[in-house]
């Protein structure tokens, strides 16, 4: 668990020292020590870090992984199916698995390539002051705990992160191109499809506290609307009841935060409508453990929403008491949940890849 203190208090470190020079490089600092210090952290954790993985087991990423790298180019190719994997994933496997089967590539090239793309995305769409903050709203969400256990979607994630510039620039083509390769890691990423014209819809306040109720009645209704979903695709999924509810609730009340500081700006009218998004999937996430997935792609919006809203507060003593309790919450929040032995991350205890866990 020392670990990830350790990690925060370096950022946390970095981020006085370079608020009390007033440095104006703040964030591109602060975005690389972000993307070092989290590749590092994840990219050289133990093996047995993540339930998807599956140490010492006959299945998951780790068996899967040593099993394509075995695999002729000839085969890798022309599979059709393989443990419901999409190709990307596949290929991607099998071009680490030319330099080793050791599994400690895998997890350090994903890492590698997601805190890239991640701080990539955060340095882009924050600003000097507020970096520090999405950077903590961020290692808070599920969508970052999702880097422990879950590969194929850490990757599919990250891609759509980087997409968002393009949803905010309105350039059509690198946005879609960008969905489509992330879909090829998981498929769950074409979910991401609509953002692109949801960021533009012209939300006004009293339109936007209607938002807000009928976010209430999706929740109350969720279980019949999803049973007739279920009739529509023929298909289902289990229930996963795990702070679902409360993390439904904690989005709500976030969302309706940001409705009172909302102003005319365009660019905050469309962060609002994604993580609306987010919002409606994780008000179904109780009944259908899918829907939080789908949501992950959304909730990275309130890195950049939450201190844009924040900003809004006009008078200085209230925005910086607002400002610290958001700070002290998130960071509380996320410690909460990396320090929680029945996450499925497995994130506690925190292990690196050379100590014997069994000594």
């Amino acid at each position: 668990m020392i670990v990830y203190y350790v990690a925060y208090g370096m950022l946390f470190l970095l981020y006085c020292e370079k608020k009390i020079k007033n440095n104006s490089n703040t964030k591109k600092t602060l975005s690389i020590a972000f993307f070092v210090i989290f590749t590092l952290l994840l990219g050289f954790r133990h093996p047995s870090m993540g339930v998807d993985l599956g140490y010492g087991t006959s299945e998951g990423y780790l068996q899967s992984f040593k099993q394509i790298s075995r695999m002729s180019w000839k085969t890798v190719l022309n599979l059709e199916s393989f443990l419901n994997y999409e190709r990307g994933y596949i290929i991607f496997n099998k071009i680490l698995g030319i330099l080793s089967d050791n599994v400690q590539i895998l997890l350090f090239a994903i890492a590698l390539i997601s805190f890239a793309l991640i701080s990539r995305t955060l340095y882009k769409l924050s600003d000097n002051r507020n970096i520090f903050m999405a950077i903590i709203i961020y290692t808070a969400l599920p969508c970052f705990l999702i880097q422990f256990s879950g590969l194929r979607q850490a990757i599919a994630i990250a891609i759509c992160a980087i997409a968002m510039q393009f949803i905010e620039s309105r350039k059509f083509i690198p946005f879609i191109l960008l969905v489509l390769v992330a879909s090829l890691f998981h498929t769950t990423a074409l979910c991401f499809l609509p953002a692109y014209f949801a960021y533009v819809i012209p939300v006004n306040r009293k339109w936007r506290f209607g938002t807000f109720a009928i976010l209430a009645l999706v929740f109350v209704l969720r279980v019949p609307l999803f049973q007739v979903l279920v009739r529509l695709i023929g298909r289902s999924n289990s229930p996963d009841y795990n702070g679902a509810i409360t993390l439904f609730l904690v989005f709500t009340l976030v969302y309706l935060f940001c409705s009172m500081f909302e102003t005319e700006d365009k660019r905050m009218n469309g962060y609002m409508n994604l993580f609306y998004l987010a919002c409606v999937c994780q008000a179904f996430s109780g009944v259908y453990s899918s829907a939080m997935r789908m949501g992950y792609y959304y909730m990275i919006s309130l890195s950049i929403l939450l201190p844009m809203a924040i900003d809004n507060i006009l008078e200085f003593r209230q925005r910086e008491l607002v400002r610290l309790l958001v700070y002290v919450c998130f960071l509380a929040f996320g410690l909460y949940t990396l320090s929680s032995k029945t996450s499925w991350a497995m994130t506690n205890p925190y292990h690196f890849f050379w100590q014997n866990i069994y000594g």
